[in-house]
C-alpha cells in the first residue's frame, strides 16, 4: 500500500511522508519536532538533507507553512540540537527494543563470541572504546561487511544494560537495525551539518 505523500516546504520535492522530518505547532504555539507523523494539527515537512533541515527552521519559512504568525520565540541552533537529542533518545530506545527481545548483548568477551558466532545485524561502537578493543571489533565489522554505528559513549551503552560502561553493543535482529536507518541517517546528516555551521 502506498504511503501518503508530502512536500518537503525548502525544496517543494514530493516524497513518502516517512521519508520527511515533520515539526508542528504544540497549542502552546511551541515547534516540535514529531519524529512518527503522528502528532496532531498542521504540520510542515523537511527532506532528510542538511539544507532542508536547516533553511526549514528559519522563523519566516516555517511561520509561512504553519500559517501563523503566533510561534513562541525559539533558536534554530537550538532547535537543531533537540531533534539531535530526539534522534539519538529514539536510537537508544531500539537497543532497549533489542536487549528485552534477547537479541543485543554487550561486554566485550561476550560481543566477540556473538560476532563469531551469530548473525550480527548491526554493532554500536562507542566513540571512547580503547584503541586496541576498538581494532579488534573493527577487525570482525570489515572481513563481514557489517553496518556500525559510532554516536554513543560507553555511559550511554553502558546506561542501557544497567551496568558499568560498555564498549561495544551488537545486535543480531535484522528488523530492529532496519528500523534504526532512518534515524541515523538523519543523525549523520545533523552532526556533519552542524559541524559545518557558519555562525
Amino acid at each position: 500500500m502506498k504511503q501518503a505523500e508530502r512536500t518537503c516546504i525548502v525544496c517543494r520535492e514530493k516524497h513518502e511522508k516517512s521519508t520527511f522530518v515533520r515539526l508542528c505547532l504544540a497549542p502552546t504555539g511551541e515547534l516540535v519536532w514529531d519524529l512518527r507523523h503522528k502528532l496532531p494539527g498542521r504540520g510542515a515537512s523537511l527532506c532528510l538533507n542538511w539544507n532542508c533541515l536547516r533553511k526549514g527552521i528559519q522563523h519566516k519559512k516555517i511561520t509561512t507553512a504553519l500559517r501563523t504568525t503566533e510561534i513562541a520565540p525559539y533558536q534554530e541552533r537550538e532547535k537543531i540540537a533537540e531533534l539531535m537529542q530526539l534522534t539519538k533518545t529514539t536510537l537508544l530506545n531500539y537497543v532497549k527494543i533489542g536487549i528485552k527481545a534477547g537479541k543485543a548483548f554487550s561486554g566485550y568477551t561476550k560481543v566477540m563470541q556473538v560476532l563469531t558466532r551469530e548473525r550480527v545485524s548491526l554493532v554500536l561502537l562507542a566513540r571512547d572504546i580503547s584503541p586496541s578493543r576498538r581494532r579488534n571489533i573493527l577487525t570482525f565489522v570489515h572481513d563481514r561487511n557489517l553496518k556500525l554505528i559510532n554516536i554513543f559513549q560507553q555511559s550511554e551503552l553502558g546506561e542501557l544494560f544497567q551496568a558499568d560502561d560498555r564498549s561495544c553493543v551488537v545486535i543480531c535482529d535484522a528488523g530492529i537495525a532496519e528500523s534504526m536507518n532512518y534515524f541515523l541517517e538523519l543523525y549523520r546528516i545533523l552532526e556533519e551539518g552542524s559541524a559545518t555551521w557558519q555562525n
